[in-house]
């Protein structure tokens, strides 16, 4: 799953990604000026006075009370001392001696606009996302990511894109897959395709699909209550870890959590809730390898592997047959305790060849389209919030109006899967995946290369037909 905070990856909720931009800074502050281009205006729209608004917030020294227009949602992804942290690290970037330049409006809308700057500080043009809540016109998103200038750099074709791949270290797995009701993904761009790599949180779609058909079938509501319970609490990412045990929450928050936060405590809770063999039952309807990820793992239990301070334990695990692991994880892995004194170390990639979630890119197509279908029904139809509340990155919503995402992290492994769904309500997955058992991978990297491959399928999507 999702790596600890501070060390994490930053794709999955929009609040954390504005620790993403220190990633790259040092490298930027060396190189030279940024390229200008022409100024456009920030439009006069509840989300372009709200930014507006940040501009000045950011060009004055840190106001307490500004913590007023951050909605709770944010403020609990996002604590008053780390929003006074980013503060102090985007404030040089966008002071009014560095010159912001307001160069491209990539999303308009009146309560959420994505906006892309120039400045003197660095070189490489930044790019602020901002979405409101439309009934308090509080902040829900914001982020502040460094914006390549993507068009000129953008793959021209699937040949440049495999190009691109190739270059990557270690191992890659891409798909691209036209989404047809009824019918297995139609395979638009591969690239290893059949290599079953770790993917991270992204293993959490089975426990929401699982989920989903017994909310269908009747046995469980969205709105049925769930006591926080301390033997499930896990590390972050998310924040349900923080409340004490007891503590109420209906399933719904849960799913929500688990998906748009990558929540591990609400993750572990569904689990537990759904069954681990139910979980195993959905996953193999869609896996051509089931028993790759069996005993299905949960992120307290992969963590404890990892981290139990037993260097032996990760190896034995792996090595052991089914029934012996599952043995492991009632006894064992149940009995031992992470050691926290270890977060700090975990840095590099530990047996994500063998204690992790795999999964090939048509699987993870597989159980997108699935959800798809699930959120037609309408019991399910609360996952087109769940899956759609965080898009991951920037994605064009006047071509595509209803995109899903998940993505999955710990050093070494990522994974970054969409579900795209155009005017025409035509659908295609979008998943990328990229392994190295020697050292960390890199998300930017990644998400250049998912960029790519939505100009592609644009550009494929808009083709005339012959």
């Amino acid at each position: 799953p999702d790596r600890p905070a501070p060390q994490q990856p930053t794709m999955h909720t929009r609040p954390s990604t504005l620790r993403s931009l220190l990633v790259v800074l040092a490298t930027l502050m060396a190189l030279a000026g940024p390229t200008r281009a022409q100024q456009v205006d920030i439009p006069d729209t509840p989300a372009g006075r709200t930014l507006q608004w940040i501009l000045a917030f950011l060009a004055s020294d840190y106001d307490p009370q500004a913590e007023a227009r951050f909605a709770p949602s944010f403020l609990e992804e996002v604590p008053p001392p780390r929003l006074r942290t980013a503060h102090a690290q985007i404030r040089p970037l966008l002071a009014p001696r560095m010159n912001p330049t307001l160069i491209r409006l990539e999303r308009n809308e009146p309560h959420a606009l994505t906006a892309v700057y120039t400045t003197d500080a660095i070189p490489m043009p930044l790019r602020i996302g901002l979405e409101l809540d439309p009934q308090t016109g509080l902040i829900t998103g914001f982020l502040v990511r460094p914006a390549p200038d993507a068009a000129p750099d953008l793959a021209d074709s699937w040949d440049e894109l495999s190009a691109r791949l190739e270059a990557l270290p270690r191992q890659v797995a891409v798909g691209v897959y036209a989404i047809h009701d009824g019918a297995p993904p139609e395979p638009l761009f591969t690239w290893h395709d059949d290599r079953r790599l770790a993917v991270g949180s992204t293993f959490k779609l089975y426990i929401l699909g699982a989920l989903a058909e017994m909310i269908r079938d009747g046995q469980i509501s969205w709105g049925e209550p769930l006591a926080i319970r301390d033997d499930l609490k896990s590390l972050p990412s998310g924040t349900m870890q923080n409340h004490p045990a007891g503590t109420e929450f209906p399933i719904r928050e849960y799913a929500l959590k688990m998906i748009a936060i990558s929540d591990n405590t609400a993750t572990d809770h569904l689990l537990h809730l759904v069954g681990r063999e139910r979980v195993e039952a959905f996953m193999a309807r869609f896996h051509d390898d089931p028993l790759r990820n069996t005993p299905f793992l949960g992120t307290k239990e992969m963590f404890t592997i990892k981290l139990s301070g037993d260097p032996t334990l990760p190896e034995r695990f792996a090595g052991a047959d089914e029934e012996t692991r599952r043995e492991m994880l009632e006894g064992e892995i149940a009995d031992a305790q992470i050691q926290m004194m270890l977060l700090p170390l975990w840095k590099n990639p530990i047996a994500i060849d063998r204690v992790e979630w795999f999964c090939t890119p048509l699987e993870c197509a597989r159980v997108m389209a699935h959800l798809r279908e699930l959120a037609r029904d309408p019991a399910c139809e609360a996952l087109n919030e769940i899956l759609g509340t965080n898009p991951g990155t920037t994605i064009d919503r006047t071509r595509w109006p209803r995109v899903y995402y998940k993505g999955g992290s710990e050093p070494g492994v990522l994974n970054l899967t969409w579900l795209l769904e155009d005017t025409d309500g035509r659908a295609f997955v979008v998943t990328l995946g990229w392994n190295n058992p020697d050292a960390p991978v890199d998300v930017d990297t990644l998400l250049m290369r998912a960029a790519d491959c939505f100009h592609l399928l644009e550009a494929l999507r808009d083709a005339p037909a012959r």
